[in-house]
This record gives structure tokens, sequence and C-alpha cells, in this order.
């Protein structure tokens, strides 16, 4: 709300009669946003738009693959991660459970994915060769899988020929448990408590099932801290989704991807 009372407030060109002209520019804001909504293809003049240029692979429903990636296919040699790609590919009948056995996957990485909402979901690919005061924390991500909640640490994304008409995009995910019941139970389904659960969670999921760019907080653990000590943490961490995620989609608001 602050926010946007000060970008009306820049767009005051009226010094002699200001609220009248704040009143018509909040009018204008709000008729524009209403377009959009109504015919969402329908671009703004002068709006950059990042996901239309030329280090990005458009997908379907929204969904944008973009650049850092590798320029060539390379070997999987992590025994987690071919394991979930294995599985993904049986489960999908791309492979069978005899042929698995020998396949050796390969594939391109791809170090971000642009979100229908406007959000970038990141990845430890790209984010691992950054140095630490440039480093995004933005790698983990709300999951819909067959109508159930889930939560994850993207590893990569990468695309594979599924037999459809154009390959699929495909992400390594890492899930943290499900949440602590009690807690879960106590904060009236507000408070999502998790853990990491380290290469045995790792699966592939279409991008389709992301739906969000979520944080994941330490739990800060108190006991034992007296005045002066540093609290310990926990292995837990709770669940801070973005609020007005929806409020900025009818906005049209696209998270910026300049000098990243």
């Amino acid at each position: 709300m602050e926010r946007t009372i000060g970008n009306l407030g820049e767009e005051i060109k009226q010094p002699s009669n200001p609220y009248a002209n704040l009143s018509q520019r909040g009018l204008r804001r709000s008729q524009v946003n209403a377009v959009k909504i109504m015919v969402p293809h329908l671009g703004v003049l002068g709006e950059k738009d990042n996901s239309q240029d030329e280090k990005t692979v458009q997908l379907n429903s929204g969904y944008n693959l973009r650049h850092p990636r590798q320029k060539a296919g390379q070997h999987i040699r992590a025994v987690g991660e071919v394991n979930a790609i294995r599985r993904y590919m049986i489960d999908h009948g791309l492979l069978t459970s005899m042929a698995a056995k020998d396949w050796d996957p390969k594939l391109a990485k791809w170090a971000r994915l642009g979100l229908p909402n406007g959000q970038i979901a990141r990845s430890v690919y790209g984010e691992s060769k950054r140095t630490d005061e440039n480093v995004r924390m933005s790698c983990n991500v709300k999951l819909d899988i067959n109508g159930t909640t889930h939560f994850g640490e993207v590893q990569y994304y990468f695309q594979a020929e599924t037999g459809h008409a154009q390959s699929s995009a495909l992400a390594v995910i890492r899930l943290y448990s499900e949440p602590d019941a009690i807690i879960l139970q106590r904060s009236y389904n507000t408070v999502w408590m998790c853990h990491p659960q380290g290469d045995a969670a790792l699966m592939v999921v279409d991008i389709e099932n992301i739906i969000a760019v979520v944080g994941m907080i330490p739990e800060p653990f108190y006991g034992g801290a007296g005045a002066g000590e540093q609290a310990e943490r926990s292995d837990r961490f709770f669940v801070v989704e973005k609020t007005g995620l929806e409020v900025g989609l009818m906005a049209g608001e696209l998270q910026s991807v300049e000098n990243d």
C-alpha cells in the first residue's frame, strides 16, 4: 500500500491541484489493471517483459526457462539424481525397468525458471556459481503434486524428450519433510515446520507442478542461550510465502532480472 501511494505520488504532474490529479492517476492505474485482467495477452506499450528475450525458452502455461544454462549436455554423476531421473522415466513409461539399469542420463542444466505469477525460481546449480554477496536465496518452491502441497529445494531444471511434440521441462527437487503435525494443528494450519531430507528425497517433477517461490527460514533454538550468547539453530525450517502474489499478478508485475 505504501509503495502504491509513493508510485502514484511520483506521477503527479499538476502541482496546483495535487489531490485531484492523484485521484485521476489512481483511477487510470485501476483501469489499466482491469484491462490486463480482462485481456491478459494485451501488452502495455513501454512495459519491459524480460521473459521475451533471446535467453529464454517459452513453455506452456506461462512458464519459461532462463539462462544461464550448460552449453552442452553432460552426464549426471550424482547417484541420487540419476536414480530420481530414472524413477521419473519409468513411472511415465519412457523407460522399462530393465533398460533403466544401464541408462546413463545426459542433459543440459538450466539455472532459472520464470513462473506465471511473475516470480523467478532459481536453483542450487545456478546459485552455487555466484559469489557470496550475490547469492539469491530463492531456490525453495511450493509444489502441487497430485493435489497435495509439498515444499522443496530446486537443484536444477532440464529438458527431456518424452515423446510429445516438444521437449518436456522438468526439475530435480530435494523435498522437505511433511510438516510437524502438532505445530501445524496448534497454528491452525498456518506454520509449516519441516526439515531437509537429503538425497533420499530427490525427485523429478514437471515444471508446472511448481506454484511459487517460498522462503525456508531456520527455526531459532533458544534452549540454554543466556545473555550475550548466540542462540543455536535446529535442523528445522518454517515456510514463509510471499503475500499478495495474486494482486501482483493482476497488476502485471514482473520480477526484474536486470544484472542478474
